[in-house]
C-alpha cells in the first residue's frame, strides 16, 4: 500500500492519513484497470471524501498516473489545482486561461487539460480528481457535467493507456438527478469506524477525553473531531457553533408543526420514525439538502467505497434507511427544538 500524506488537521498540527484500508484497495483496482464511468463518491460533510483523494493521488502516482486534482471549494485558483509533474506546464497554461475567473472556470475546464495532455504525453495512465465540484458547478449541470466526463472517458480525442475518473460530492440532491442516466458510478463513503477513529485519535495531543467519549461525540467523522478539538473538546460549544454555522433556528421555525414533531422522534431514535420523515418529503428535502441527514443505500459491500455503516445505532443516531450524518449533527437539531 502506498505511503501515507500528511494532512493538516489543526494550526501547528499535521497528522498522517488514517485507516480507509478497504477504499485504497477499491482504488488501487481503479489505477490497475482504469474506470469505464465516472466514480461519485457521495459521504457525510467531514467524513473524509477531500483526505481519501489526496491519498489516492499519492497512490495513483506511484502507479505510473499522471493526476489532476482539483479543490472546487478552495478560495483561490492556485491553491485548488495540485498536479503531478507531467501535468505541470499544461495546468499552468490552463490557469492562465481562466485568471481572474472563480475556481468553478478551472473546474469545468478539466477535461480540456486531461485532452491537452493526452495529445501530450503520448499514450499516458491520468486520473482527474475533483473534490465537491458539484457545489462548485451548481446542481442544476450536474447531469451535463457528468455527461463531459464520461466522453473524456469515451471519446477523448487522443489516446491514452488508462484513466481514473473520482468525483467527490456531500449533495444528496445529486445522487437523485443523477441517478435518472448510466452515465457514472456512484459510490459511498461513510464516516470511520471505530478502530479507524483511534489510528486519527492517537495522533492528537494529549489533554483530550477519552476514546469512547471521541467515538460517542463525532461518530467517527474526522471534520468534528477536528471542530472537538478546536473547542478544546466542549460538546455544548461546537454543538452551539454547528447550529449557527447551520442556520438551524431559522430552518426549523419554517416547519410545519407536524413536520417538527416528526423531527422530534428522529432525534429521539431515527430506526422509530425514518418511515415518517421518507413520507414527508419538505422535512426529507430539508434535512438532506442541509447535509444534516443521509438516505443510506443498500448496506451491500460493493456499494460502499470503505466500510458499510452499522444497520441500527441509537447512540449515533442511525438507523436501516436514515441516518445523522454525526451525532453533532443530531445534538444541534435538538438544541434548537428545546428552544422552538
Amino acid at each position: 500500500m502506498a505511503s501515507r500524506v500528511l494532512l493538516d488537521f489543526a494550526p501547528g498540527l499535521r497528522v498522517r492519513f488514517a485507516d480507509r484500508e478497504r477504499g485504497l484497495r477499491r482504488i488501487l483496482g481503479f489505477a490497475e484497470e482504469g474506470t469505464s464511468l465516472p466514480v461519485v463518491i457521495y459521504g457525510p460533510e467531514g467524513s473524509g471524501k477531500t483526505a481519501l483523494l489526496r491519498q489516492a493521488m499519492l497512490l495513483l502516482r506511484e502507479h505510473g498516473y499522471e493526476v489532476l486534482y482539483i479543490d472546487a471549494l478552495a478560495e483561490s485558483l492556485g491553491g485548488a489545482v495540485s498536479v503531478t509533474p507531467g501535468l505541470r506546464e499544461a495546468s499552468r497554461e490552463l490557469l492562465r486561461g481562466v485568471a481572474g475567473e472563480r475556481v468553478q472556470g478551472l473546474v469545468e475546464a478539466a477535461s480540456m487539460l486531461i485532452r491537452e495532455a493526452m495529445r501530450r504525453l503520448g499514450k499516458p495512465r491520468l486520473a482527474v480528481l475533483l473534490d465537491d465540484a458539484f457545489q462548485a458547478i451548481g446542481l442544476g449541470r450536474v447531469e451535463a457535467y457528468v455527461k463531459q466526463l464520461l466522453n473524456l472517458i469515451e471519446y477523448p480525442g487522443a489516446e491514452y493507456d488508462k484513466i481514473v475518473v473520482m468525483v467527490t460530492s456531500s449533495e444528496g440532491r445529486s445522487r437523485l438527478t443523477l441517478s435518472r442516466h448510466a452515465w457514472s458510478m456512484s459510490l459511498y463513503l461513510w464516516n470511520m469506524d471505530k478502530s479507524g477513529l483511534r489510528e486519527l485519535y492517537e495522533q492528537i495531543p494529549s489533554n483530550k477525553p477519552g476514546l469512547d467519549a471521541a467515538w460517542r461525540a463525532s461518530g467517527g467523522n474526522p471534520r468534528v473531531l477536528r471542530v472537538l478539538y478546536a473547542m478544546r473538546w466542549s460538546i455544548e460549544d461546537a454543538v452551539a457553533w454547528l447550529a449557527e454555522e447551520k442556520s438551524l433556528a431559522t430552518l426549523l421555525r419554517g416547519l410545519r408543526p407536524g413536520s417538527l414533531e416528526t423531527l422530534r422522534l428522529l432525534v429521539e431514535d431515527p430506526s422509530s420514525a425514518e418511515e415518517r420523515v421518507l413520507e414527508d418529503r419538505e422535512l426529507l428535502g430539508l434535512l438532506v439538502d442541509h447535509n444534516l441527514v443521509s438516505v443510506i443505500p443498500e448496506r451491500r459491500e460493493s456499494l460502499w467505497l470503505d466500510n458499510v455503516p452499522p444497520a441500527r445505532d441509537k447512540v449515533l443516531g442511525i438507523g436501516e434507511s436514515l441516518a445523522w450524518q454525526t451525532p453533532l449533527h443530531r445534538d444541534a437539531v435538538a438544541h434548537v427544538l428545546q428552544r422552538l
